[in-house]
């Protein structure tokens, strides 16, 4: 998608944050007050809910990285220049973190998956820029599987998403 898409769409770059910044600090302590206001219920709420959603786009700007089956050191998150589209989650009403007892919860965690199946981002063909595949042994399969939702577009527009097929290699390579 472009970013113009993404903008009028209310996606957001994410903040990359290192540890030992002001801003990572000035963070921590907002998230300390909403977690201890208990004199003022509504203001405790409304806190906990605008410091969940700011850190929901909020990234380590490095780190180790569970992938595979093991941790990958030192990962810069930063290069992934990552855009996020967050819901509301006080008007969908799902929670918008689990901690990680809850994540390892596969019941709840399936709960809470399916309460947020239908957030979606509504886009058609002609939105999409780019289709990015690892490496250029995907590109017949992601054609293929871009072939079978004939029905319900245009022959023509079919044939130009398969031309948005591009691979990391090639970026790598050639931009």
């Amino acid at each position: 998608m472009s970013k113009s898409w993404g903008k009028s769409h209310g996606i957001s770059p994410v903040l990359y944050l290192t540890p030992n910044s002001l801003l990572s600090k000035s963070f921590g302590s907002i998230m300390l007050a909403a977690d201890r206001d208990e004199v003022d219920r509504t203001l405790s709420w409304n806190s906990r809910r605008g410091s969940d959603m700011l850190s929901s786009y909020i990234k380590p700007y490095e780190g180790d990285m569970w992938r595979g089956g093991k941790y990958v050191e030192r990962v810069r998150f930063y290069d992934e220049r990552e855009w996020r589209f967050v819901p509301d989650a006080s008007r969908d009403g799902f929670r918008t973190a689990l901690s990680k007892r809850d994540y390892q919860n596969e019941i709840l965690r399936a709960q809470e998956s399916t309460m947020v199946a239908n957030v979606r981002l509504e886009f058609t063909p002609d939105d999409i820029k780019y289709i990015i595949v690892k490496k250029e042994a995907e590109i017949l399969p992601m054609i293929r599987s871009i072939e079978r939702i004939k029905g319900r577009f245009e022959p023509d527009t079919i044939k130009l998403l398969t031309t948005r097929i591009i691979t990391v290699d090639q970026i790598r390579e050639d931009f």
